[in-house]
């Protein structure tokens, strides 16, 4: 009593037990490959804008070290023209 259908069927049961994990696998892989070569570009993309805004802070605190060294100059400025003022109110005081 052995059906002569059985071993085909048998056979096609192995047969899509092994080849569904492996053409999920194989899925998976170039799904994840193409995500990667995605990933790339916007990490190119990023460590450029990066780049741009490092170079913008370096400018910001040169422009920032420059405008203290400004007002470094202009206390001391400010202090020898109080100083000459009062010098001139005491000689017309006087």
């Amino acid at each position: 009593m052995n059906n002569p259908l059985k071993a085909p069927l048998d056979n096609t049961k192995l047969f899509m037990g092994i080849a569904t994990p492996v053409i999920g696998v194989l899925f998976f892989f170039f799904s994840l490959q193409s995500d990667i070569a995605a990933n790339s570009e916007k990490i190119q993309a990023n460590t450029a804008s990066i780049e741009s805004l490092e170079n913008k802070v370096d400018n910001i605190s040169a422009n920032v070290n420059e405008l203290k060294t400004d007002v470094k100059v202009m206390v001391v400025e400010l202090s020898h023209l109080t100083d000459t003022i009062h010098r001139i109110e005491k000689h017309y005081t006087e």
